[in-house]
């Protein structure tokens, strides 16, 4: 047999490229209030009224009692609500990533590499607007003249505790609690071992409990007790040693995203580097927590 004859085998290509597995857009984004001002920053204006006692007389309160069949002697004053006024604040960060292709690279390859990398970028950039999202979940927002720490009264769970039925029954509570209305749509975001310790609950996946059968179809819970259910990857760890992790449960009113220049792709040629292909992808926004009580921090240990 010829020696040489592996010089004649036949090799052959996809005419498409395949991007590799990965997420490949924002899965947060529809979860949040999103506004579009072309603006280095917004303010989003809150409007919150103090606790009223009605048993007292006190103008300060902002209501009187007055007594079945009483008699006033005169008109009496009106009263005055003590409502507090407020602001957060949103400063528009600028993301971007780029890449090159010399102009003959397309000319010797079977496949477009600028349509490939384009669509990469575009992907990345879907992920950063979650990280974008996530990183401003818990962080102090920022107002006109300082910032506000995330309250420790809207904090469950710490990083020993498992994620369990009773821990979202707690979540549920909170937001009773908070006077949140029910009809209000709520997502809880958690990871892939959140997910497989949801799929072993059986309030979750018993016909018995709910009317969708979520293991006949899929291998994941997408609706449970009245929340939606969103895997995501990059959340963040509180030690940063992987073995815990912090869940998010909100409604759309908790986050605003201010969208000052939304994902654009473009492809172009460089005359300043012998025309080399051009592949840039940019955006400019940022995130700010609006409403504290609209949004539950769960911590747990991210074990099996």
């Amino acid at each position: 047999m010829a020696k040489s004859i592996e010089q004649a085998y036949v090799q052959t290509f996809e005419n498409t490229v395949r991007q590799l597995a990965q997420q490949q857009y924002s899965r947060l984004r529809r979860y949040v209030t999103e506004k579009s001002a072309s603006s280095e920053s917004h303010n989003w204006e809150t409007l919150a009224e103090q606790p009223t006692d009605i048993t007292t007389s006190s103008q300060s309160t902002g209501m009187l009692k007055r007594a079945a069949g009483a008699s006033w002697s005169g008109p009496v004053p009106t009263p005055n609500t003590d409502e507090v006024w407020a602001k957060r604040r949103t400063a528009i960060n600028v993301y971007d990533a780029g890449n090159s292709v010399e102009m003959e690279d397309p000319r010797q390859m079977l496949v477009d590499p600028n349509s490939a990398i384009a669509t990469s970028q575009a992907m990345k950039m879907g992920r950063a607007v979650d990280d974008v999202i996530i990183s401003n979940a818990f962080t102090p927002a920022a107002t006109k003249t300082g910032t506000v720490n995330f309250p420790a009264s809207q904090v469950l769970g710490d990083t020993t505790t498992p994620f369990t039925y009773d821990l979202v029954t707690a979540v549920s509570e909170l937001f009773l609690k908070n006077d949140i209305d029910p009809s209000e749509p709520r997502v809880m975001v958690i990871g892939p071992g959140q997910m497989r310790k949801l799929l072993q609950i059986t309030e979750a996946t018993n016909a018995d409990y709910v009317n969708v059968k979520a293991l006949a179809q899929d291998a994941y819970v997408s609706s449970w007790m009245g929340m939606n259910w969103v895997v995501s990857t990059r959340l963040e760890s509180p030690t940063g040693d992987g073995s815990d992790i912090n869940l998010i449960c909100m409604t759309r009113r908790a986050l605003g995203l201010h969208v000052a220049s939304d994902i654009r792709t473009k492809v172009g040629e460089d005359v300043a580097n012998s025309f080399a292909w051009r592949i840039y992808s940019h955006m400019a926004m940022d995130c700010v927590r609006v409403e504290d009580k609209h949004i539950v921090k769960i911590t747990v240990a991210d074990a099996a």
